[in-house]
């Protein structure tokens, strides 16, 4: 059984790894700031706020400031590292096998 932060952070990492990369002209997605992406796994901002922060000191995620259509100033906004999309497609390689696909 996993914890519900461990939990949380595999939701972030996946949600992020399908949403995280900014667009063509440099801005950031409204999905990859810290409240698109607590409004995706279904959690607080703080919470959300909280495990990002550590999914960023192990480098797993990174962050950029943006400006985001839809908000007055530049935010936050999150994608993966390197190391962060391998951990992401294994993942999802393992959810997918597991759900009886592979």
């Amino acid at each position: 059984m996993i914890s519900g932060q461990t939990e949380l952070a595999i939701k972030i990492i996946v949600h992020v790894s399908k949403s995280g990369a900014p667009r063509e002209d440099g801005m950031g997605r409204p999905e990859a700031s810290q409240r698109g992406i607590a409004a995706a796994v279904g959690c607080t901002q703080g919470a959300a706020s909280k495990i990002l922060a550590r999914l960023i000191a192990v480098e797993m995620v990174r962050s950029d400031r943006r400006r985001v259509t839809g908000m007055g100033r530049r935010v936050r906004v999150y994608s993966l590292t390197f190391s962060g999309y391998f951990l992401a497609k294994e993942i999802l390689e393992s959810t997918y096998a597991t759900n009886g696909h592979a």
